[in-house]
């Protein structure tokens, strides 16, 4: 019985062994230029939004070691294009990039002419919406803003209002469906645009979370009608280096503030999402629906989970095409996640849906609000938070708020 266990023992390490070996990959490869006569050396090389970096040598070669697909690995360079690919189970593990050359941009000057006269001002508005306006962003500092190239323009956008959407109402034991119609008349909208490159990599320092984040700005907008709408969006990747901290008392400072940005963020949510653990992190989502019976907007709860499934290592999120839903969380007075189903056992209530929790937080706890909307029909997330696809979700609420100065990279996990 002693050599049967032995041996189970045996079979067991060398299966896990095998399987870690499996889950964390080595990534190697060359970068040429793209008439593949030299070697690229001093290149950056790293997987978007993590901590996971290198340079090339002088030969060009790099190496990347435990790295877990599947994710974007991206390749910059000063006078190239950036180079991506998504990387996953079945890629390749030695790599040959070449990296094309930039096109050639009008003069730095001609660009800037229109804001010349007011470059510190619009640098300004920039950090304010790039890095954030709550504390994280506001100590976040840009190191190289001289780097930055400012553009300023108008655009005239044609607005159609007319929607249309079929919605359930549910009433006792039943269920009327009805269309519900706006027609407005299209109108044209003026924005005044200011965008935003940059010539170099954008470094910043985040000294109360203790990364610095080199960011490679491929497009930044922000769009303005006079002071209320202002609409903001920006295309790019970057990399983390964390501060050397030796001493235990600034190990714990960074990993108080850590943990404090990541509780209530969007990564937090779709984490939680993942694990079908939304209620267990403190996360209660709903839908405002229209009622036709008493001509008024209605909060309702709508559990996001019942739009989900698993695939592979991925979680599907199907049939919430161009649908918003409100995302509660509810915290403690430290910003901790209540458990909310530990709270439905110890604390029954006659209240059900949205009126339960609303009326809980009046005595206990605190909420904050924020927004997710799905612009695809499927949308899908991973386990670290992150989406394959750019693009396919827009946050609002306190998710939005967050800027470059309260990024966390994906590889991040809290201690709690």
């Amino acid at each position: 019985m002693k050599r049967l266990n032995l041996a189970l023992l045996i079979v067991l390490v060398f299966i896990l062994s095998n399987w870690n070996v499996i889950s964390q990959t080595t990534i190697r490869g060359t970068v040429y230029n793209q008439v593949k006569t030299n070697t690229v050396p001093s290149a950056s090389v790293y997987i978007n939004g993590t901590t996971a970096h290198t340079v090339t040598d002088a030969t060009g070669h790099f190496v990347l070691e435990n790295t877990k697909p599947p994710y974007l690995l991206v390749v910059s360079s000063l006078g190239y294009k950036p180079y991506s690919l998504t990387i996953d189970a079945n890629s390749d593990r030695t790599l040959i990039v070449t990296l094309q050359d930039k096109d050639v941009q009008l003069s730095d000057a001609v660009v800037e002419s229109k804001v010349k006269s007011q470059r510190s001002k619009y640098i300004q508005e920039f950090k304010s919406e790039f890095l954030g306006t709550d504390d994280w962003g506001k100590k976040a500092v840009i190191l190289n803003d001289s780097d930055l190239v400012l553009n300023l323009h108008s655009d005239t956008v044609r607005v159609d209002s007319n929607f249309h959407y079929t919605n359930t109402l549910e009433k006792g034991s039943f269920k009327y469906q009805y269309d519900l119609w706006r027609e407005e008349r299209a109108v044209e909208k003026v924005y005044s645009v200011l965008s935003v490159s940059a010539k170099a990599p954008i470094i910043v320092q985040v000294p109360l979370l203790g990364y610095t984040i080199h960011v490679q700005l491929d497009r930044f907008e922000l769009r303005k009608r006079g002071n209320l709408e202002i609409q903001t969006s920006y295309v790019g990747s970057y990399f983390f280096i964390p501060y050397p901290a030796n001493k235990e008392k600034d190990i714990a400072y960074f990993e108080k503030n850590r943990e404090k940005v990541f509780f209530n963020s969007s990564m937090h949510f779709f984490r939680s999402l993942y694990a079908d653990a939304l209620k267990q992190n403190g996360f209660v989502t709903g839908r405002i629906d229209y009622d036709v019976l008493t001509g008024k907007t209605v909060q309702r709860f709508n559990d996001l989970t019942s739009f989900c499934q698993k695939s592979n290592s991925d979680l599907l999120i199907k049939g919430v095409g161009n649908r918003i839903f409100s995302v509660y969380y509810f915290k403690d007075a430290y910003g901790n996640p209540l458990n909310l189903v530990s709270i439905d056992s110890l604390c029954p209530s006659p209240y059900t849906d949205m009126n339960r929790w609303f009326r809980y937080i009046k005595i206990a706890s605190k909420v904050s609000t924020s927004s997710v909307t799905f612009l695809n029909d499927c949308c899908i997330t991973r386990a670290n938070g992150t989406m394959p696809e750019n693009g396919n979700v827009k946050t609002g609420g306190e998710f939005a708020l967050k800027g470059v100065g309260s990024k966390l990279p994906n590889d991040y996990y809290p201690k709690k």
